[in-house]
């Protein structure tokens, strides 16, 4: 069962979609990772500066 061209157009066109509505948000996780693992470091030195005392 071969697909139609107007089918085939709108599959596409939910694809393009779809890539640009998760893009940003892939670039947000991104930063948001970033953000965590500054944070994460952060506390390990905060608790190690406080295991030193």
């Amino acid at each position: 069962m071969a697909i139609t061209e107007r089918e085939a157009s709108i599959i596409k066109a939910i694809g393009e979609e779809t890539r640009d509505t998760i893009a940003p948000l892939m670039e947000k996780i991104a930063e948001l990772e970033t953000r965590i693992n500054k944070l994460s470091n952060e506390v390990e030195g905060l608790i190690s500066l406080l295991g030193e005392q």
